[in-house]
């Protein structure tokens, strides 16, 4: 018994054992920063064009500028911010170009998963979809912000994209979801085009829950065109103004 028990004391780690270093901790926080700025990108919180003060960013996360200074480095490595050296760091600004590109390939893949779906959804994935749907009219604004009612969307989208069963689109819409996904803010700023996505959203559920894939398939991409033309109006507007004479 006493032989166990000094066993089990051999063995046994100590209290320290799953304390960090100040190695681990530092990189545990660079992580964090550049996760928490890289998710602020991708989801639209900062425009396409906003300068990023590093200081003020640094002082809102609560960290030194050393971590935010290598994200920074990240961010521009993966074609999500511009470094200039006069203007500073700047969320990327998308060419209306690039944009209709993205949004194209969107429209198509989006329509196949809904399609997809519409044949292979479970019963649990329609629940969720369904409640997906409801918790997004609770947050249509101005009941609360935009930006919630954005990530409930983009969950709407996930949940079809799993009920389609394929794998390489559970693969690349996420990645393609992202690219476009600093371009959110022309639809939240638009209520309009919220309500009409709302709308959308419903008759989309409507057709995956029918069991009627090539409609659920030309509703998916509809929905996937009307955001674009919405985006689009939004940085055609934006060029106009960048372009506008200034006068003498």
């Amino acid at each position: 018994m006493a032989e166990r028990r000094k066993k089990m004391s051999r063995d046994d780690p100590g209290p320290d054992f799953l304390a960090l270093d100040s190695r681990e901790i530092r990189q545990t926080i660079r992580e964090k920063v550049y996760a928490r700025l890289r998710k602020a990108i991708v989801e639209g919180y900062f425009a396409p064009g906003e300068r990023l003060i590093q200081d003020k960013l640094a002082e809102q996360l609560g960290v030194s500028r050393s971590p935010v200074r290598e994200a920074i480095r990240r961010l521009e490595s993966e074609g999500l911010v511009e470094v200039a050296p006069v203007r500073g760091v700047t969320v990327i600004n998308m060419p209306l170009d690039e944009a209709v590109g993205l949004y194209d390939l969107r429209e198509v893949l989006e329509g196949l998963a809904a399609r997809l779906a519409a044949r292979n959804i479970s019963s649990n994935q329609l629940s969720e979809l369904r409640d997906c749907v409801k918790r997004m009219e609770e947050l249509l604004p101005p009941k609360t912000t935009p930006h919630r009612w954005v990530e409930e969307n983009s969950r709407f989208h996930e949940i079809i994209v799993q009920a389609s069963r394929n794998r390489k689109l559970t693969e690349l819409l996420p990645v393609l979801r992202e690219s476009i996904g600093v371009l959110c803010r022309a639809i939240e700023s638009n209520p309009g085009r919220v309500a009409e996505a709302m709308r959308e959203h419903e008759a989309i559920l409507a057709a995956i829950a029918a069991g009627d894939a090539e409609e659920a398939e030309r509703l998916g991409r509809l929905h996937i065109v009307h955001s674009k033309n919405a985006v689009l109006a939004r940085l055609r507007g934006e060029t106009r103004a960048s372009q506008w004479p200034t006068g003498r």
